[in-house]
């Protein structure tokens, strides 16, 4: 599931303030309504809705292994696929 956007999290807090239920911005934002108390909380706790610089997953690859990746399935689209349609142990 993708996360809010900055401004989906902006709209759910304007919501809020003019009454709108947990359950309601759930349903309208298709998200649990735990990721609405989330928002709603961080809102009070902070007044800021969106992340802070380096929270979340740390990077697992360089910027610099990223172009390699990209610049390879350029030139070899199909390479991972042809992997994939290899038999077990005939290739």
């Amino acid at each position: 599931m993708p996360s809010l956007s900055l401004l989906q999290k902006t709209q759910i807090v304007t919501l809020l303030e003019e009454g709108w239920s947990i359950r309601a911005l759930a349903q309208r934002f298709e998200v649990n309504k735990s990721t609405i108390l989330r928002v709603k909380r961080k809102w009070q706790q902070e007044i800021v809705v969106q992340r802070k610089n380096g929270s979340g997953r740390k990077r697992v690859t360089t910027p610099e292994n990223d172009e390699n990746l990209i610049q390879f399935l350029r030139n070899n689209p199909f390479e991972l696929f042809k992997e994939k349609m290899d038999p077990v142990g005939k290739g």
